[in-house]
Formats: structure tokens, sequence, C-alpha cells
């Protein structure tokens, strides 16, 4: 019964370990495998291969092209070239911008402010309450409410706030647009000369 109980566990550890799959040949092939692994002759020639596979791994590092310091350079310089084209075209973008929004006036101003794409435009929202309230207003001189009508003069306080509101933020994107300009052109310069 003993000797069963020890057969039995070895058969379930060669089962759960994947090594013998029901075939009683199957478990004595791998035993003998494993037995010829231990042996220093089997282990000097795994040794051995795995040097040979290493050297060659080596060879091949040694003959495969290295990037010489020219090649570097040129690759920094071409970063550099396109950083220069892309500060170049930024400045344009920006000098066009500024110009556009220094000569447009009225309306037209405030619609270009609100279409550009700044952080903190604030014209993209005041702009259409602004006009909504400019319509509400002529809607009610068409309805027949008067300039002395409580309600137009409200309307009329709220179109003056936000016409303030939209100049003082007309007035922000100039500067902003200037900053962002005068930062580009510094950054251009410093990466035309050279300099990081």
């Amino acid at each position: 019964m003993v000797k069963r109980a020890g057969w039995l566990v070895a058969i379930l550890a060669f089962v759960a370990l994947g090594i013998w799959k029901f075939r009683p040949s199957a478990g004595r092939e791998t035993a003998k495998q494993a037995t010829e692994v231990d042996r220093p002759e089997t282990q000097r020639r795994v040794v051995g291969r795995r040097i040979s596979e290493t050297a060659a791994e080596t060879d091949q590092v040694r003959e495969s092209p290295r990037h010489s310091v020219d090649d570097l350079t040129k690759s920094k310089l071409d970063v550099r070239a396109k950083l220069v084209r892309d500060l170049e075209r930024q400045q344009t973008v920006l000098e066009a911008q500024a110009a556009e929004l220094r000569r447009a006036e009225g309306d037209e101003r405030l619609a270009y402010a609100a279409s550009l794409d700044l952080p903190d435009n604030t014209t993209k929202i005041l702009l259409p309450k602004y006009n909504a309230a400019r319509l509400e207003l002529e809607t009610y001189r068409k309805s027949g409410i008067g300039e002395a009508h409580p309600i137009h003069r409200e309307k009329v306080a709220e179109i003056e706030k936000l016409k303030g509101d939209l100049d003082h933020g007309v007035a922000n994107l100039e500067q902003l647009l200037d900053g962002q300009l005068k930062i580009t052109v510094t950054r251009l310069k410093l990466n035309k000369s050279g300099k990081p």
C-alpha cells in the first residue's frame, strides 16, 4: 500500500508539472532527461552553448553601424532647423493676428477677436450675449416700447456693460498677442544664434 501511495504521489507530481501526459514512457524519458542535465558534461555543453551564443550576439553588436558624432550633430541641427521654421511660422501668424485685430473696427473687430483661439478669450462668451441683447433691444423698439420705458433703459444699460466688457477683452487679447509675439521673437533669436 505504501509503494502504491508513493507512485501515486510521483504520478500526480509529474502530471501537475506537465511532464507526464498519461504515457508511462513519457515519465521515464523526462526522468532520464532530468538526470542528464544534472551530469557535469551536460552542464558544460549547456554553458558552452550559452557562451558561444553570447559571443555571436557581441559580434553582431560590434558589426552594427554606430552613430558617429557627425550623425548626432546633424540630427541636432535638423531638430533646431525645424524648431526655427516652426517659430518663424508662429511669428508670422501672431503678427498677422495682431495687425488684423488693430485694423478692424466696431463689430468686425469684436467678431475677429471672438474668432481667435487664444487662452482666456472672454469675447467668445460675451459676443453672443451682446448680440442677443442688441437684438432684444431692437425688438423692443419695433414693438413700440419707447426710450423712457424701464425695460428699454435696462436693456441699454446691459448692452453698454457688455460693450465695455468686450472692449476690455479685446484690449487684453491685444496685450496677449503682443506678449506671445515677443516671446516667439526672443526664442527665434536664441535658436538662430545656436543657444538653447
